[in-house]
């Protein structure tokens, strides 16, 4: 059995993983980011809508989070709102000095300004490839067709120290005392989802179950505009 040991080990290679891994390697430290599938197998390459930040001269975070209460009918947490909107900008910022190839912004749905970035209708794209690029500038490791296993635990201590994962086969364990769980697939969890087919828990994903929580879950969002082909399982 293969061991790996990294500082921190990041599971799962999305915009979320991806920028995480980033700003952890820009402190000079390492990291490793094991992906189940391809790299760019994940809901964020193939999101295709844009990103909202509050960044026109006509616009304001304060107006970002009226809107978004608003359009979340009281359901929204304030608090969470108030840090989407505000950091937000900061984010699509860092996204412009990666060459993100932003064509424009527009107005859409509930926004009451224009504050949806875009790059054609292939955003999420775009962003993925960007962040991973700067990923690779960085020496970032990275794992790909990986199937998590199972949590390593530190009995003593009642912690997790690391994972266990499938790849071609064998067994590959990874020592770390620091895990980011950036998997994304908890739509799996429903019957029909507009996922990507590998982005699930599926299985052998059931122990990221036992340490979620889930809250409003009816309020997940899926494209509307997806069609069933004969390799979709759900």
């Amino acid at each position: 059995m293969e061991t790996i040991k990294t500082q921190v080990l990041i599971v799962g290679s999305g915009a979320s993983g991806l920028y995480a891994a980033s700003k952890l390697k820009e402190f000079g430290i390492d990291v490793l980011v094991v992906s189940a599938s391809s790299l760019k197998e994940n809901s964020s390459y193939y999101a295709q809508g844009g990103i909202a930040a509050a960044l026109l001269e006509e616009d304001s975070p304060y107006l970002h989070f009226k809107d978004t209460l608003r359009a979340g009918h009281n359901l929204c947490a304030p608090w969470n709102t108030q840090i989407l909107v505000s950091e937000g900008p900061k984010r699509v910022v860092e996204l412009f000095k990666l060459k993100v190839p932003f064509e424009g912004v527009t107005r859409e749905g509930a926004h009451s300004r224009r504050r949806i970035w875009y790059v054609k209708d292939e955003t999420g794209k775009a962003i993925w490839e960007s962040l991973y690029n700067y990923a690779k500038s960085l020496n970032i490791n990275f794992l790909e067709n990986t199937k998590f296993v199972d949590f390593i635990f530190n009995p003593s201590e009642n912690l997790v120290c690391g994972a266990i994962f499938l790849k071609d086969n064998k067994i590959i364990k990874i020592q770390s005392n620091i895990i980011l769980l950036a998997s994304g697939g908890w739509a799996s969890l429903y019957e029909f989802s507009s996922n990507p087919p590998l982005n699930n828990l599926g299985v052998d994903g059931i122990d990221f179950l036992t340490i979620s929580q889930f809250a409003l879950m009816s309020l997940a969002s899926f494209s509307p505009i997806i069609f069933i082909s004969n390799w979709a399982t759900n």
